[in-house]
């Protein structure tokens, strides 16, 4: 029997799923786009600078509307980030990512453009990684069933069965 509170949550999720797998899709693109800008030249680099602009926009309305329906499903992550200082750091990065890709954008600097949208992508995952910690997912059927990253995390006896006792190896 699925308890009330999270009764609404199966439709929601499977919503906010395809929202946030447009939403990867879109910025992806739009980071593709603004790399494309570095590398070309011209008539193309006209047209990868339109599509770049266009794609980053969307990647911002999309943004938003993740952000309203994880806000929807998990209202207690703005509680929770509140209180993580990785959710901070990722946010600053993405401020100053977000002003040095939109300047690189409109001035024609192609480099600052590309250097700011892989800090806003960095800085979009690690706020959004402090936000969910420690609750990674939260059960439909119960709170104590769900996915929290203490639950999940390897102990140190498990890694050293792995081949090179879990360590990096260089050649």
């Amino acid at each position: 029997m699925i308890n009330s509170e999270f009764s609404r949550l199966p439709l929601c999720t499977a919503s906010t799923s395809i929202s946030v797998a447009l939403f990867a899709a879109v910025i992806l693109a739009a980071q593709g786009a603004t790399y494309l800008t570095l590398k070309t030249e011209g008539p193309v680099q006209d047209r990868t600078v339109i599509w770049a602009k266009n794609l980053w926009t969307v990647s911002g309305v999309l943004f938003l509307a993740v952000s309203v329906e994880s806000w929807v499903i998990r209202p207690e992550l703005p509680g929770q980030a509140r209180h993580n200082p990785f959710c901070w750091l990722g946010l600053l990065l993405a401020v100053v990512a977000t002003i040095l890709l939109i300047s690189g954008i409109s001035s024609r600097r192609e480099l600052r453009a590309f250097v700011g949208s892989n800090g806003l992508l960095v800085g979009l995952l690690a706020t959004g990684a402090g936000a969910i910690f420690p609750v990674m997912l939260n059960s439909t059927l119960a709170p104590e069933n769900s996915l929290t990253a203490y639950a999940v995390a390897a102990s140190p006896a498990r890694s050293t069965s792995l081949p090179f006792g879990g360590r990096w190896v260089s050649c």
